[in-house]
C-alpha cells in the first residue's frame, strides 16, 4: 500500500509491510526523511499568518464561510496552524464536500484522527529503525542512508528533548471540558510511550549519538516526570483528571 501525501498512518502501514511490490522505495524514503526530521515539531501552532494564507487558497472556496469557520474552530482546539487543519479535514473526512460542519461530534472525531497521526509519526520513527537493524528485511539498505541522515541531524537528542518537553507540559488552558482534559491526558501520555520506545531502540541498537544521554540518565529522567507512580506516597501528575476519569495510558507509561 503506496502511503498518501501527509497521512503518517498510511506510512506506517508501508513501513510494517516484509515487502510491496512496484514501489518507488527511494523516493518515498526521501519524502519520508523530510517528514520526520522534526519529529512532532513538524505540527505547527495556531497562527494569524497561517489563518491568512488559507483564506488565498483554492480549499478556502471550496470549503465556503462555514467549512473555514469550523477549519478556525478545530484550529483553536487542536492549536493547529490553520493550512495544516484544513488538510488534516480532508484527510480524516476524504470528502468534505457536503459535510455537516455544525455537527458537535466533529471536531472530537477529527480530533481523533489527529492524535492517532501524531503516534503513527512518532511509530514511524520506530518501524524506520527496525527495519534498518533488520538485516533481512528487503527495504533495510534503502532505509539504513535515512536513519543515518536522520542522527547525523540529532534525532536523538530531539528525542530527549520533544520527551522532556511533553513531560513537564501543563492541561493547556484552552480545553476547559473536563472529557477534553482527559483526552489530553491519555494522548500526551502515550506520546511520552512512543518516545521511550525510540529512545531505547536506539540506545538497544548502539546508534551513533546516543552516548549524549545514557540509559541511565533516561531511567532517572523518567522517575522524575512520569505520569503517574506505583510508590504509594507519591501524587501522580494530572490526578485531578486520572483519580476520577481512569487513564490507561498513564499506567502503561508507569
Amino acid at each position: 500500500m503506496k502511503p498518501t501525501s501527509g497521512s503518517f498512518q498510511r506510512w506506517l502501514e508501508f513501513l510494517e509491510q516484509p515487502y510491496v511490490n512496484d514501489v518507488p522505495i527511494e523516493s518515498l524514503m526521501d519524502a519520508l526523511r523530510t517528514k520526520l526530521m522534526n519529529l512532532l515539531l513538524y505540527y505547527k501552532p495556531q497562527s494569524e499568518e497561517s489563518s491568512r494564507k488559507l483564506q488565498k487558497t483554492s480549499a478556502a472556496a471550496a470549503l465556503g464561510a462555514t467549512g473555514l469557520k469550523f477549519v478556525r474552530t478545530l484550529s483553536a482546539h487542536l492549536n493547529l496552524d490553520e493550512l495544516q487543519t484544513e488538510t488534516l479535514l480532508r484527510m480524516a473526512l476524504k470528502d468534505s464536500s457536503g459535510c455537516e460542519f455544525n455537527n458537535p461530534l466533529l471536531v472530537p472525531q477529527i480530533a481523533a484522527f489527529y492524535y492517532a497521526e501524531r503516534i503513527a509519526l512518532l511509530k514511524c520513527v520506530g518501524a524506520l529503525i527496525r527495519n534498518t537493524n533488520d538485516v533481512s528485511h528487503d527495504y533495510a539498505d534503502v532505509m539504513r542512508p535515512v536513519l543515518e541522515d536522520l542522527l547525523n541531524q540529532g534525532l536523538y537528542n530531539k528525542l530527549v528533548t520533544q520527551m522532556q518537553e511533553i513531560s513537564n507540559a501543563p492541561v493547556p488552558s484552552r480545553l476547559t471540558n473536563v472529557q477534553d482534559q482527559a483526552v489530553w491526558v491519555n494522548q500526551n501520555a502515550c506520546e511520552h510511550a512512543a518516545y521511550m520506545e525510540n529512545i531505547f531502540l536506539l540506545l538497544y541498537t548502539e546508534q551513533p549519538g546516543t552516548e549524549t544521554v545514557s540509559a541511565m540518565d533516561i531511567l532517572k529522567m523518567v522517575k522524575e516526570h512520569c505520569l503517574a507512580s506505583a510508590e504509594p506516597k507519591r501524587k501522580p501528575k494530572y490526578s485531578f483528571i486520572t483519580e476520577r476519569d481512569g487513564i490507561p495510558a498513564l499506567r502503561q507509561v508507569a
